[in-house]
């Protein structure tokens, strides 16, 4: 790659330098993410959680008398009508 006409040998060589510095820093974030990602995995496994639904009791005994149905009524309605 040829260089740009502004730039010095110098100016190139220290951008290079730079820009491996930075490839180095993203490449060590990365790996310090797949880091702890690892770990919070490792936690979460460590965990003994428990999402199984509580086992029921004994059942409910069903009431002996059993109730009567309520009986419907038919009441004559009032009309709305003003008079």
């Amino acid at each position: 790659m040829s260089r740009p006409v502004h730039l010095s040998d110098a100016d190139r060589a220290d951008d290079q330098k730079r820009q491996t510095k930075h490839d180095d820093l993203m490449n060590e974030l990365s790996e310090r993410e797949a880091q702890m990602k690892q770990g919070l995995t490792n936690a979460y496994d460590e965990l003994d959680l428990d999402v199984a639904p509580p086992a029921c009791s004994a059942p409910r005994p069903r009431p002996t008398q059993q109730t009567a149905p309520l009986a419907h009524t038919t009441a004559p309605r009032r009309s709305r009508r003003r008079h």
